[in-house]
């Protein structure tokens, strides 16, 4: 028998394997869907995320008459980078904290834990708008710490930056759902997890099983006739 036949009853031998223990494999990928399930409501805290929007604008005096041309728009997208770093660097940081302890008598926060909860990306490729992304496992903090940072984006702006503008686009809300963790995505994992761990565990369990098969089972497996069966006399004379 060439290599190729014999490649091709493994293959069979294993499919037949997992297929008789097909209840076995459901009943491993049930329980891991479960625990992945309630590890992910019970054990991962919500958190919620905010977004506020900015543009900045290079600028200095803006009229409503005056029309924005090509230079501007590049000047304002080198700027776009500058202002990612300023926004959420300690400067920014320090405002935040400032605020939070004296408009909205909230202390505690210091500038490394606010600094884990900011992030700016810019809105659209190539604009130079902003999203301030603000997420914690409070909406409302969320909400007031992505406004502080939009208000004070302005001073950080001009304590670095010469010339330009920080204009506000939308104020941040605050959110009514959570944005991790994502139940359905851990379900998911959950599943294939459990699915390729029973599918291991009956690999390699036959694998290391050196017993003799039944009759049945061989003629199934291999879908050839056996020539003869060597009877066990012992187990027949008890």
């Amino acid at each position: 028998m060439d290599n190729s036949n014999e490649t091709t009853i493994d293959l069979k031998v294993l499919f037949l394997s997992l297929l008789k223990h097909i209840k076995f494999i459901i009943l491993v990928s049930v329980i891991a869907v479960i625990a992945a399930f309630v590890f992910t409501k019970f054990f991962i805290p919500e958190k919620f995320t905010s977004t506020a929007q900015i543009y900045v604008d290079p600028r200095n005096n803006v009229s409503s008459e005056s029309q924005i041309n090509y230079n501007d728009l590049t000047a304002a997208e080198k700027l776009v980078n500058t202002c990612q770093i300023l926004f959420t660097g300690d400067r920014m940081a320090e405002y935040v904290v400032e605020d939070l302890d004296y408009k909205y008598n909230m202390d505690g926060f210091t500038i490394t834990r606010v600094k884990d909860y900011i992030s700016v990306e810019v809105a659209t490729t190539g604009t130079s708008v902003m999203n301030i992304v603000v997420t914690t496992e409070d909406p409302e903090l969320s909400a007031i710490i992505a406004n502080i940072v939009r208000e004070r984006a302005s001073d950080v702006y001009k304590e670095i930056v010469e010339g330009g503008v920080v204009k506000t686009v939308n104020e941040a809300m605050v959110p009514t759902l959570p944005s991790s963790p994502n139940v359905a995505r851990n379900v998911v994992i959950g599943f294939l997890f459990g699915f390729v761990l029973s599918c291991a565990v009956i690999i390699i369990m036959e694998l290391v099983d050196t017993k003799i098969k039944p009759t049945d089972d061989l003629m199934q497996m291999y879908g050839i006739p056996l020539f003869a069966e060597i009877m066990d006399f012992d187990t027949n004379v008890k």
